[in-house]
């Protein structure tokens, strides 16, 4: 129905088929998300928009990590990374989803200091510009905690978990 409906308008096609693969990601089924996911990756690479691009690009980062295709993630990665750097002012929602999607890349190879980084400045960004509500800032949070965690530094781990909680409540 999307591809029927909405081919004169390669956004809207993008931004209905983000969200069904996002469900197919967490129902587990891996399979489908990643067809949708190709769908949507074929239909903006189309388009050639780079906000588009970027957007599915760097969605597409955690498909592949968790299929363990690391390869793919790099290059979804670079492809998401070089289409930010065509747009002159681009979102800050795609912005800070391409430096998610660096941090994931870079816990899955064990660079957990690059994790840090890349995720602490997403959230710096996401503060500064106020963007605090929505699933994104609180997705960071948690990762920054886990990556914390995982590295052994517990208190700051503590910290950035009781910042989330509180953002909860």
């Amino acid at each position: 129905l999307i591809e029927k409906n909405f081919t004169g308008d390669p956004r809207i096609a993008v931004d209905l088929l983000l969200p069904i693969a996002g469900q197919y990601f967490t129902l587990g089924d891996t399979a489908r998300e990643y067809a949708v996911m190709q769908r949507a990756g074929a239909i903006a690479t189309a388009s050639g928009d780079p906000a588009l691009i970027a957007d599915v690009a760097c969605g597409t980062v955690e498909t592949e990590l968790v299929r363990d295709r690391i390869d793919l993630a790099q290059a979804q990665l670079a492809t998401g990374q070089q289409a930010l750097t065509q747009m002159q002012r681009p979102d800050l929602g795609t912005t800070l989803a391409c430096m998610q999607a660096e941090a994931d890349l870079a816990r899955k190879q064990g660079d957990l200091d690059l994790a840090i980084a890349r995720v602490s400045e997403a959230i710096d960004r996401a503060e500064r510009a106020g963007r605090t509500r929505g699933n994104m800032y609180p997705k960071l949070l948690s990762f920054l905690g886990a990556v914390q965690h995982q590295h052994g530094d517990l208190v700051a781990s503590y910290d950035t978990l009781k910042k989330e909680q509180r953002l909860s409540e």
